[in-house]
């Protein structure tokens, strides 16, 4: 039994050492109800979050939870697969928040007003909600590694700072959702970004769309291969 798995140990490293590496790991993703900072946040705004707000949130929680278990992993790990680039931490955490506050990514903070039924009429759907964590952890996997807008990409330079940030991102979220066959997600969540009132993301969605994403994937992975 030794000698065989000596053996078998033996051929394991011939055979990463050929330059086949092992798929990384999927990053494992808490979801959790920020509570003390929307404390925090109603004192300091003067906003009023309404316990029927919270009361949803709390009670759709542990479903959030599951169902990015089951598709925002696949989202992460065809991620990895598509650029070839691991995410840094093994794990993140995820707040979600109801106060008058953003979605951002340092820290990981998401509103999550407008996926309640008990806030608006027409909440976003749950695959654009997962759609929303997944952003922003997009912009924690894309943090320090964009590569300059040189060369081919030098047409973009001209470009706001919030649009720019967003090509390799959106471009990302469009290969990792076709990828999985995913188009009618797609559809809405871009629809989403496009109807917010700021229009970087429409700009940024029109150039991915018209000009093409796969450019910038392709100049993400030759930045981060060097």
């Amino acid at each position: 039994m030794t000698k065989w798995f000596l053996i078998f140990c033996i051929c394991l490293i011939g055979f990463y050492s050929n330059g086949v590496e092992a798929t990384p790991a999927t990053p494992e993703v808490r979801i959790q109800y920020a509570k003390i900072f929307d404390m925090v946040c109603t004192n300091k705004m003067h906003y009023n979050i309404k316990p029927v707000w919270r009361n949803e949130l709390l009670q759709r929680l542990p479903s959030i939870q599951q169902a990015w278990n089951q598709e925002g992993v696949k989202l992460l790990s065809t991620t990895q697969n598509l650029v070839h680039m691991p995410f840094r931490m093994p794990s993140y955490l995820v707040s979600l928040t109801l106060c008058n506050f953003p979605s951002m990514s340092q820290p990981l903070l998401v509103n999550m007003r407008y996926s309640l039924k008990s806030f608006i009429k027409k909440p976003l759907s749950l695959p654009v909600t997962l759609s929303i964590i997944y952003h922003e952890l997009l912009h924690v996997y894309l943090d320090g590694r964009t590569p300059p807008y040189a060369g081919p990409l030098k047409k973009y330079a001209h470009l706001s700072w919030v649009v720019r940030q967003h090509l390799f991102l959106f471009a990302i979220q469009k290969a990792v959702y076709l990828k999985l066959g995913q188009k009618k997600e797609l559809k809405a969540i871009i629809a989403m970004d496009q109807s917010l009132p700021d229009k970087a993301y429409t700009k940024a969605w029109n150039i991915v769309n018209t000009d093409g994403y796969k450019q910038f994937i392709l100049a993400l992975e030759t930045q981060n291969h060097k």
